[in-house]
């Protein structure tokens, strides 16, 4: 996940991947400045609500490898906001 101008931007897994945790490359190596970069397959489960957005990456196996919470633009900017 990387934020730019508002966005943020989400690659996918990849579900050809075969289904182990072997190394993966950098996030550098794909033109991101940062990023988490996990292996193996698997899917996103996205919620979304008023309050947030909440991304999971999902391994082939059914456990959660990532997870994180888009907040919405108010609250990014005014992080104190109600």
């Amino acid at each position: 996940m990387q934020p730019l101008d508002g966005v943020v931007y989400q690659e996918v897994p990849q579900p050809g991947t075969p289904g182990n945790n072997r190394a993966p490359r950098s996030a550098a190596e794909y033109g991101y400045q940062t990023g988490t970069i996990l292996g193996g397959s698997g899917h996103l489960r996205v919620q979304v609500s008023p309050q947030a957005v909440q991304v999971q990456y999902i391994r082939y196996d059914k456990s959660v490898a990532h997870s994180y919470a888009i907040l919405p633009q108010s609250a990014r900017e005014h992080p104190n906001a109600r």
